[in-house]
């Protein structure tokens, strides 16, 4: 007797529960329009990279890496003038 309450004071504590409590309903998601699914899907270009990194101010840093945009445009400046032969990266 004391050992089936024990078992089952334990499963109650410690079982899994599958359902989040997450429910959707009646949520009405938009779906992008043709033009947003072709600049979504668009290939990035090299210069599009190079002209984004160059505007963000350089003591600025993504992440706690330490590498900041002065680390990167300085590397990515490197590499555009000595690792390639026409001067984008």
């Amino acid at each position: 007797m004391v050992q089936s309450e024990v078992k089952k004071m334990f499963q109650e504590r410690f079982s899994v529960v599958k359902d989040f409590g997450v429910r959707l309903g009646n949520v009405d998601f938009k779906n992008p329009s043709s033009e947003d699914k072709t600049m979504l899907t668009a290939k990035i270009t090299k210069e599009e990279i190079r002209d984004v990194v160059w505007k963000c101010e350089g003591a600025k840093s993504l992440r706690s890496d330490e590498f900041n945009f002065s680390f990167i445009k300085n590397t990515l400046g490197f590499k555009a003038r000595y690792c390639t032969s026409n001067g984008v990266f």
